[in-house]
């Protein structure tokens, strides 16, 4: 009993610490106050959740609070080092100049987008049987295995969702009238794919989506009046987490799937049990980082590695075209394995595997890998002002990144390669474009500037 208390102060210690401090934000609510928030609502409604839920009587009281202390003490060195930021820096990671330069997106870039998301999504269910994005070690339990070029796809799709959805969010809030409506229609569709992804990328979108109206109404989301808001939309992600833990063998495989056994939808919906068996069982997040915590406490795991599973995550996300033997080997995997704790589907993070990783450096280099996220994105909004379709796709990637809090320590490697991706194939399409512009102009001015009514002196002669 006494360590479920723990568990439910530092939650809810750090959930009122991050509602403070992102209220006395809110007029200039940048990008970095985005990611705390995240954060600390990460790891603060579901251990709040999973402590009144669960019995934690056989915990370790210090590893508890070791886990809270290292979230609480980062989180504070990168809202205090970000507050010492160039104000130019500072300026270009604001949500509302970032809101100003999405609404300049292309509509045909936009479209195009979307386009891709639904093609790539209807082909792999044509030609593949899949519906959701399963991970190779999935598809090879079931003795099925994508191309690598199909596989690569799936990995950015995340990315292009998060950046369709920003595009359609801005759109939507912008337009009036029956514009409006007409866009609505894309964004169902939308949340409906990225449904099929997961519950976490839904409830991300749909918080950026609140926050992107606030912002942009210039209405403070904290007042009381908006709290109904707050149960309306937990009312709603219940329901989608119910039918989503309904269906998800059907999303997943579903050629295997026993359909006269499923649920109807409103049972689905109504079928609370569904979502509070899926949170008992799953870990919750902070649960990663005890186990790391306990294990280190206990003398588990050796010397400090300081390092080894950073450079398992590069050569993991080095791309297959490049090394076609490389040896991919899970994070979570070696982890569990190393602290001697039962290997599964843990809500991995960041701050865990840093400290796996680096032991209490964790403390200093997890904040060092942050500023400089956000020294990255600032530079590279600041780059791209009159290519706001490029700066529309970087923004978004890194996004997607700091919102998903969920991730292992090579992912930061996957969004620099992503960000280099992008900008090169971006790059080869404008020079390409601008050299065929180039042609088309010279062609014109050789035409205009060509003499006309000149006799042909050739002609002449013969006829003289």
């Amino acid at each position: 009993m006494a360590c479920n208390l723990i568990i439910i102060a530092s939650s809810l210690i750090l959930l009122i610490a991050i509602l403070i401090y992102c209220n006395k934000r809110w007029d200039r609510f940048n990008i970095i106050d985005l990611y705390l928030a995240f954060v600390g609502l990460h790891f603060g409604v579901s251990p709040f959740i999973k402590a009144l839920l669960e019995d934690y009587s056989q915990a370790y009281p210090l590893a508890i609070i070791l886990t809270f202390s290292q979230i609480y003490i980062i989180l504070g060195i990168i809202g205090i080092v970000s507050a010492f930021l160039p104000e130019n820096l500072k300026n270009e990671l604001e949500i509302r100049y970032l809101f100003q330069k999405w609404a300049g997106i292309s509509p045909v870039a936009l479209w195009a987008l979307l386009g891709i998301i639904f093609f790539i999504q209807a082909l792999g269910y044509w030609k593949y049987n899949i519906i959701s994005h399963v991970d190779q070690e999935g598809l090879a339990r079931i003795g099925k295995k994508l191309p690598y070029w199909f596989f690569s796809e799936l990995t950015l799709l995340n990315d292009f969702i998060f950046c369709a959805f920003i595009g359609l969010a801005v759109k939507i809030i912008e337009v009036k009238g029956r514009g409006r409506k007409f866009l609505v229609m894309p964004l169902m569709l939308l949340l409906a794919v990225a449904a099929i992804y997961g519950r976490r990328l839904v409830i991300s979108l749909a918080l950026m989506g609140i926050i992107l109206w606030f912002i942009r109404k210039e209405r403070n989301v904290f007042q009381f009046k908006y709290l109904k808001i707050f149960f309306i939309m937990a009312a709603a992600l219940f329901i989608f987490s119910n039918i989503f833990q309904a269906y998800r063998g059907v999303l997943q495989f579903p050629p295997y799937v026993k359909f006269d056994e499923l649920k109807n939808p409103l049972a689905a919906a109504l079928d609370i049990y569904a979502t509070l068996k899926n949170i008992k069982e799953r870990p919750a997040p902070w649960e990663f980082n005890y186990a790391i915590f306990f294990g280190q406490l206990s003398g588990l795991g050796g010397e400090v590695p300081y390092g080894t599973l950073l450079w398992q995550g590069i050569k993991n996300s080095v791309p297959g075209i490049f090394w076609k033997n490389k040896t991919v080997r899970n994070l979570n995997n070696l982890t569990a394995s190393r602290f001697g704790f039962q290997v599964k589907d843990y809500a991995k993070n960041n701050f865990g595997f840093a400290q796996a990783d680096f032991g209490y450096f964790s403390l200093i280099l997890m904040p060092i890998t942050m500023i400089t996220i956000f020294i990255i994105m600032a530079l590279i909004i600041k780059l791209t002002t009159r290519q706001p379709l490029l700066l529309w796709l970087l923004s978004g990637i890194i996004l997607n990144y700091l919102t998903n809090i969920e991730q292992n320590e090579g992912d930061v490697i996957i969004l620099f390669r992503n960000i280099m991706l992008f900008s090169m194939v971006y790059g080869a399409g404008y020079f390409l474009l601008k050299i065929l512009d180039d042609l088309q102009r010279n062609l014109k001015l050789r035409t205009a500037t060509s003499p006309v009514g000149v006799p042909d002196c050739h002609n002449d002669k013969q006829e003289r």
